[in-house]
């Protein structure tokens, strides 16, 4: 199965097509053109590139919500929905903090096989926190338990203020992840 994925919740969107949870081939978004412009030309691209040339084969698209750029989430949401009623395939959105999360999490255990494996009561998982920047010295955030599929711990800080809960989890052994 096919998977056309779609990121333009960021300055840097990308678009991506996976066969179950491979990625057969991706593309960035130039940055200097806006997604409403590089989008549709950039699916077209990849899909002439992987040999799909028409959407037959693709039969699932994802896109993410958000949070992130206005612009960049209605040119992605716009264009996966046209798509999925054209094909008339299944339309999925995902969170974005949720994928941020997810493919840390999944990098995290990787490297580190000794904590996956000791990982087991809920207390006893890491919590990975998410952040984007939302501009204007505000963050998008949140915090995530891994790896119980990523469970969310708290609701989606806009900034500080609105999470409170967000500040209180302990931070002295964090490690950035790019």
């Amino acid at each position: 199965m096919l998977h056309l994925a779609i990121e333009c919740s960021a300055q840097a969107g990308s678009v991506a097509i996976l066969q179950q949870q491979t990625v057969i081939v991706e593309r960035l978004l130039p940055p200097n053109v806006g997604s409403v412009v590089s989008l549709a030309p950039t699916i077209a691209e990849l899909l002439s590139q992987y040999g799909a040339g028409s959407s037959a084969q693709v039969e699932l698209i994802s896109v993410t919500h958000g949070p992130g750029s206005f612009t960049g989430l209605r040119a992605g949401l716009a264009t996966a929905k046209m798509l999925g009623l054209a094909w008339q395939i299944p339309l999925v959105a995902v969170d974005t903090l949720q994928v941020i999360a997810a493919r840390s999490a999944e990098n995290v255990l990787k490297n580190d096989r000794e904590t996956a494996e000791e990982l087991g009561t809920e207390a006893e998982q890491p919590i990975l926190v998410a952040v984007l920047n939302a501009f204007r010295k505000q963050v998008f955030a949140a915090a995530w338990r891994i790896p119980a599929g990523c469970t969310q711990v708290g609701p989606t800080a806009n900034d500080g203020s609105e999470t409170p809960g967000l500040a209180m989890i302990p931070l002295a052994t964090a490690q950035v992840l790019d």
